[in-house]
């Protein structure tokens, strides 16, 4: 992998979308293809620990959610997957909203407030899809 700077662009600065022109903070290789070579596997590693540590916006947290619940699924069974703690992190995570879901208490019963007692439900699924994906997010990052 060539290192040499691409002129009038700074090497420090994050690289910009080709669709969308949003500066890229994470950096992954598809399972699906050939393994990395050892130069790009050490300028991905060292790009998403540069860029992956500045705030990611929530709309963009929305966006590449779907994304890492899918590679985090295909992961997540692998033998070369996921580390044990981070495994358990989240069924933890999975298991209270499940919990949530299935307990009789909520912040909207649904029985008081019809339709509009679903509601409540969905954003604690949302909220922790969300921080699910944050979490896989930094696991990429840190491995």
């Amino acid at each position: 992998m060539n290192d040499t700077p691409v002129p009038g662009r700074d090497p420090w600065a994050p690289l910009p979308c080709p669709i969308c022109r949003s500066p890229i903070n994470l950096l992954m290789h598809s399972n699906t293809g050939p393994d990395l070579d050892p130069a790009a596997a050490q300028f991905v590693q060292r790009y998403n620990r540069l860029h992956s540590g500045q705030p990611v916006p929530w709309r963009q947290q929305l966006h590449d959610t779907p994304v890492l619940l899918r590679r985090l699924a295909s992961e997540f069974l692998s033998p070369r997957g996921l580390r044990l703690v981070i495994r358990v992190k989240m069924l933890l995570m999975l298991g209270g909203v499940l919990m949530y879901l299935v307990s009789p208490f909520d912040l909207l019963p649904e029985a008081v407030f019809g339709l509009v007692g679903f509601l409540d439900d969905a954003i604690v699924i949302m909220v922790v899809l969300i921080m699910v994906a944050r979490v896989y997010r930094f696991a990429v990052v840190t491995s």
